[in-house]
């Protein structure tokens, strides 16, 4: 496969693992609450750090030392990364004042920029440097923790890349150490995001890179036929199987290693199953998957209560409290018809505001920054891209 080329049965499969971990974060009285897949979607964040990992790897890492291409990989990742993040946190710090200005002058009013909304957070999230365990909470909008754990792991991979150039034993050492630090430290097994986020990201990163560099998976040389089909269907099975049988115990810091094994195979592109994911319904949840990521806690918490409220207010025929976690489940909805209901309206806006947001903020973002690179690096992007 040409360098620079789409992987894209792996597009399919992070819009899959987008949408998983949108429904784990929306808990709502519907059965899909209660599977332990999505009880513990959490790992498919590890999915996300091992392909960016074999992306990178695949397309813009080498083995040269005093390697020219710092600073070009490092505006790519912000131009990648930084636009939408910071278009979320800005819808976020908005809401609050908004419900601050809303709340002055009442006898009790609401909480404002407290716990997760902290003043402070606001600067730290502005840099990316949230997750670095600086804070003893997630901030803000909550899944980012990963957002700004993969960007300094992106930049110490090129500093590593740039001085010594990309060598196979650090990435073994990486993968070696990190799981048994995580064990160490960690009560939750891999469940760890802005205390040691940053060690869980370079594991799944390295991970992600060697897969890329081991000479068995390249991916000039994909399995055919029904054997694609069934190493396709076996992983699939058994990664989903992994995550809903691991939970947070300590088998869970093997994520990664699970994920490294379904990109190996699917980077092929070549079964049954990479046939459906390259359809165009799984192709545009690729395309629009950080979207996704990052616009489903912001509706969580901004968009989906305060309709609820506007739509009794105005019409009278949601009840009002039908907005409100049920007090004995904890879940949005007394029940599962309405919880039914909530889990297919937020999924509709999240999928809507990812379609609007892709095309207003992400791609633009992205394609301003690239023209930027181009016109100062155009000779190291052209031989990233195609060499």
């Amino acid at each position: 496969m040409e360098k620079g080329a789409r992987f894209e049965a792996l597009d399919g499969w992070r819009g899959i693992c987008a949408c998983l971990v949108a429904l784990f974060h929306f808990r709502a009285n519907t059965p899909v609450s209660s599977w332990t897949l999505i009880q513990n979607a959490y790992l498919f964040v590890d999915f996300f750090f091992v392909l960016s990992g074999f992306v990178l790897a695949s397309k813009y890492l080498n083995d040269r030392r005093d390697w020219p291409g710092f600073l070009p990989f490092v505006a790519l990742r912000i131009g990648r990364l930084y636009p939408l993040h910071l278009f979320t946190l800005a819808c976020l710090v908005s809401y609050q004042l908004a419900q601050f200005l809303n709340g002055r002058g009442h006898p009790t009013p609401m909480p404002t920029f407290e716990g997760q909304f902290q003043p402070a957070a606001i600067l730290s999230n502005l840099l990316l440097v949230q997750s670095l365990g600086i804070h003893d909470r997630l901030t803000w909008n909550i899944p980012s923790w990963s957002i700004s754990t993969e960007f300094w792991t992106c930049v110490l991979a090129a500093l590593v890349v740039a001085r010594f150039g990309l060598r196979t034993w650090m990435l073994w050492a990486v993968v070696s150490i990190a799981p048994a630090w995580i064990y160490l430290v960690s009560s939750s097994g891999m469940d760890v995001s802005y205390d040691y986020g940053l060690v869980r990201s370079m594991f799944g990163f390295s991970a992600g890179v060697i897969c890329a560099r081991w000479p068995r998976v390249q991916v000039d040389r994909p399995p055919v036929g029904y054997l694609a089909s069934l190493l396709e269907i076996v992983t699939a099975a058994a990664a989903l199987w992994f995550v809903a049988a691991v939970g947070k115990s300590a088998w869970s810091l093997a994520a990664p290693l699970v994920f490294g094994v379904v990109v190996a195979v699917y980077a092929h592109d070549a079964g049954v199953v990479s046939r459906v994911l390259r359809q165009r319904p799984a192709q545009w949840l690729g395309q629009v998957s950080y979207s996704i990521y990052l616009n489903h806690y912001v509706l969580m918490v901004t968009l989906v209560p305060s309709l609820g409220y506007w739509l009794h207010k105005r019409f009278g025929f949601v009840p009002g409290d039908a907005f409100q976690p049920d007090p004995v489940t904890g879940l949005l909805g007394r029940g599962a018809l309405e919880g039914n209901l909530h889990l297919v309206a937020f999924m509709a806006l999240t999928f809507a505001m990812s379609a609007l947001t892709f095309r207003w903020v992400e791609f633009p973002g992205r394609r301003w920054v690239r023209a930027w690179v181009a016109d100062r690096w155009a000779a190291w992007l052209g031989r990233a891209r195609y060499q």
